[in-house]
């Protein structure tokens, strides 16, 4: 189910009122459903963009760091290159890019489990 049609099917309930972010970082969007004074959050990564403010970083189960939820294979550590993991992971990070979908960038489909999600 879309973000978007959770908002739709709440919102035939309750008004709803959008928030925002918690910080400019978070990856939940905040939202009020006015008459039961309940605060709730929504990730919907796929169809609203935040991108320009991610500060996520994601290590795999086999060891790989993603720094973007949807990039498709991540970056192995290599420790036989005498570089700290400091030193990698400030490489890596430094090149940080976004494959969201929305950029329309050919991507490989995963599970959350895959990635720790």
């Amino acid at each position: 189910m879309s973000g978007e049609d959770v908002l739709h099917e709440v919102g035939k309930h309750w008004t709803i009122t959008r928030i925002g972010r918690s910080n400019m970082h978070a990856p939940a969007e905040l939202f009020l459903a006015c008459e039961l004074g309940l605060q709730f959050g929504l990730i919907a990564s796929d169809k609203r963009l935040f991108c320009q403010a991610c500060n996520r970083l994601r290590l795999t189960a086999d060891g790989h760091l993603r720094t973007c939820l949807y990039e498709p294979q991540g970056y192995k550590f290599d420790f036989l290159k005498g570089l700290s993991l400091y030193e990698q992971t400030a490489a890596v990070v430094s090149k940080k890019t976004t494959d969201h979908p929305l950029n329309h960038k050919k991507r490989q489909n995963f599970s959350m489990g895959q990635i720790g999600g």
